[in-house]
């Protein structure tokens, strides 16, 4: 989770950070980063699909399985 949330914009990851982990409301979170409570909510929309998606795709760097030849037998 730490990786997948390092690689989010600085912006979303402080206010995901401070909403989830600070357990701050999105009106305080707002006040804390000094901008609109709308901007929190899109910025926390954002961020959570983005973690969705970095969660359910494989990374590219992966290993993809090899095939394995078909053996003829008699």
């Amino acid at each position: 989770l730490e990786r997948r949330l390092a690689r989010r914009a600085p912006e979303h990851r402080a206010v995901l950070v401070l909403r989830e982990q600070g357990e701050l409301s999105s009106q305080k979170v707002a006040a804390a980063r000094e901008i609109p409570g709308g901007a929190v909510m899109s910025r926390l929309s954002r961020a959570g699909e983005q973690l969705v998606r970095l969660a359910t795709t494989r990374p590219r760097d992966s290993a993809r399985p090899v095939p394995r030849p078909i053996l003829d037998t008699p």
